[in-house]
């Protein structure tokens, strides 16, 4: 090789890093800013908008774009009807993204559904409050191994 090849290798290797970083760094503000819409979107009752904002994001794997729509379709929040099977699947992909550590064996989305019980306990969140719905949220979670819900349910919580 000659001089001349070995400086066009890395200017080629160097445009090509530089435009690597670009592309990584306008994916980064792009999805801040999809998630700030999203949440605006959530925030003003508009639940299509902050589906459409917040899937593609919840999709790549952003955990809080991934509870964000487990509490969307776990409520029925911003006119979205309740879907409980796409609440507990997204919650579930964003594992514990609560100040929670998880209990041998038990399942991601436990800490997430005892949040969404104690919602429907208190009528919290926009809710309106449901023993019946607590108490279906806390048996997920205590099915699932959390050990609050499990005493939760033991208390009689959702009465």
């Amino acid at each position: 090789m000659n001089g001349g090849t070995v400086i066009k290798r890395i200017a080629r290797y160097t445009f090509i890093g530089i435009a690597v970083l670009a592309v990584i760094a306008l994916l980064v503000i792009t999805s801040s800013k999809m998630k700030d819409a999203g949440m605006m979107a959530r925030k003003t009752g508009d639940g299509n908008t902050a589906v459409y904002y917040l899937k593609p994001l919840a999709f790549l794997g952003e955990r809080t774009a991934q509870r964000l729509l487990g509490e969307i379709y776990a409520l029925g929040q911003a006119g979205i009807d309740i879907n409980d099977a796409e609440a507990i699947y997204w919650f579930g992909r964003c594992g514990v993204s609560l100040p929670t550590v998880l209990g041998d064996g038990e399942n991601p989305a436990a800490p997430h559904e005892v949040e969404v019980a104690k919602q429907y306990a208190t009528g919290g969140w926009g809710v309106k409050a449901d023993p019946v719905e607590c108490a279906k949220w806390l048996t997920l979670a205590a099915e699932g191994g959390n050990k609050e819900a499990q005493a939760l349910l033991a208390q009689s919580f959702c009465q």
